[in-house]
């Protein structure tokens, strides 16, 4: 990742890249399909790099199982390979003292 935000510059631009390889993109766009919105890019053909994001109206509503697939396994390993800096980038006063193992529910 790049450097990290700070209270003097809470906003630090990455590549574009990053916000697609992560997942992240499908990640935020699966929420956007219900509404009948996405967020897609243009990439330069012979150098890869995106040239910019814009808002669309769709007709998809969700991915294909294997997209899904492929999305969650990126989200995961973002989280996984990030959890410690981003927490410590929100600069919380202490970590949390209770960890939940297992959720119950209710009928």
């Amino acid at each position: 990742m790049s450097e990290a935000p700070t209270q003097d510059a809470p906003l630090v631009r990455v590549d574009a890249k990053v916000f697609i390889n992560t997942g992240l993109l499908w990640f935020v766009n699966r929420m956007l399909h219900a509404f009948g919105f996405a967020i897609a890019y243009d990439e330069d053909e012979a150098t890869g790099a995106v040239e910019g994001f814009y808002v669309c109206r769709t007709s998809f509503r969700g991915y294909e199982p294997e997209i899904e697939d492929e999305g969650y396994e990126r989200v995961a390993r973002y989280m996984r390979d990030k959890a410690s800096e981003l927490y410590a980038e929100g600069e919380y006063d202490e970590p949390p003292t209770e960890v939940v193992d297992s959720i119950t529910f209710s009928s």
